[in-house]
C-alpha cells in the first residue's frame, strides 16, 4: 500500500457520475408519494409544497428529492447551499442515495467546503449500505489512492461487491485489475490463470465487446488464456445470474 494523493481528473469524473446516476433513483427510494406525482407530471409547483411539507416532517426521501432539485435547479433557482443543506439531513436519517449524493458535494465542494474525510466516511456509509455507484467509487479511490492509501486489495473487494450485483462499470473495471495482477508476475501459476478467468468472465457478462474503450479488452485477454481458461471463463459467464431485487 502507498500513501494517499490528491485526485485528479478520474475523481471529478467519478464524482459528478455519482450525482448524475443517484439522480436515476427509482420511484420506490422516495417516500413522499404526492410530491413523486407531481413531479411525473413536471407540476413542480405542487411538487414542491408537497415535498416541503414532507420534507419538514422528517420524511428523507424528500428531503433527498428536494436536494436534487436544488442542486440542478429544476422547478427552484439552483442553489447549492440549500441542496447540501437538504442532502445532509437526509443521509442523516440512513438515505443511503442521499449519502453517495453528500460523499460527491464534499468532494467537490459543493455548497460546502471542500472536504476529503467527510466524502470518503459518507461514501462508505453509502456503499456500506449497497449504493451501486458508491461500491464502485470506493473502489476507485482504492485502486486511485484517492483519499486513501491506494490498496488493490481493497479496490478488489468493492469491485466485486458491485459487479456481482450486475454493475457495468465495476465489472469492466475489475476485470481490468485482475488482468492486471494475472500479468505482473507476482502471483503463482494458479493464481495468475484464475484471475484470467475471473476477469474474462467478468469482461464477457459486461458485454464488453460493445462498450466504448472496452472493447479490446476480452480479445486481448483471450490472446493470453490456455483453451481451458477461456472455456473456463464462458462457463462461468453463462452460469452467472444477477441477484434478483427484493420485493
Amino acid at each position: 500500500m502507498g500513501t494517499a494523493r490528491r485526485p485528479g481528473r478520474a475523481r471529478r469524473a467519478a464524482a459528478l457520475a455519482c450525482l448524475w446516476l443517484a439522480a436515476a433513483v427509482p420511484p420506490a427510494a422516495a417516500d413522499a408519494e404526492k410530491g413523486r406525482a407531481a413531479l411525473e407530471k413536471g407540476d413542480y409547483k405542487t411538487a414542491l409544497v408537497e415535498l416541503n411539507r414532507d420534507a419538514k416532517a422528517g420524511d428523507a426521501g424528500a428531503m433527498f428529492i428536494l436536494g436534487q432539485l436544488y442542486a440542478e435547479g429544476k422547478g427552484v433557482k439552483a442553489d447549492h447551499k440549500v441542496a447540501f443543506q437538504w442532502m445532509e439531513r437526509a443521509a442523516r436519517l440512513d438515505h443511503a442515495l442521499a449519502q453517495s449524493s453528500l460523499a460527491m458535494f464534499y468532494s467537490e465542494g459543493i455548497g460546502t467546503a471542500r472536504d476529503d474525510a467527510k466524502s470518503l466516511e459518507w461514501g462508505r456509509k453509502a456503499a456500506d449500505a449497497g449504493v451501486l455507484t458508491a461500491q464502485f467509487i470506493m473502489g476507485v479511490r482504492y485502486n486511485n489512492g484517492v483519499g486513501v492509501a491506494r490498496d488493490a486489495a481493497e479496490a478488489v473487494r468493492w469491485w466485486t461487491r458491485a459487479a456481482e450485483r450486475g454493475f457495468i462499470r465495476a465489472q469492466v473495471a475489475l476485470a481490468s485489475v485482475l488482468s492486471q495482477r494475472a500479468g505482473a508476475g507476482a502471483a503463482s501459476p494458479e493464481q495468475a490463470s484464475a484471475d484470467r478467468v475471473e476477469a474474462a468472465k467478468w469482461l464477457i457478462v459486461a458485454g464488453a465487446e460493445r462498450l466504448p474503450g472496452a472493447e479490446k479488452m476480452l480479445p486481448e485477454l483471450k490472446a493470453k488464456m490456455t483453451e481451458a481458461e477461456v472455456e473456463a471463463a464462458e462457463k462461468q459467464a453463462g452460469e452467472w445470474r444477477p441477484p434478483v431485487a427484493p420485493q
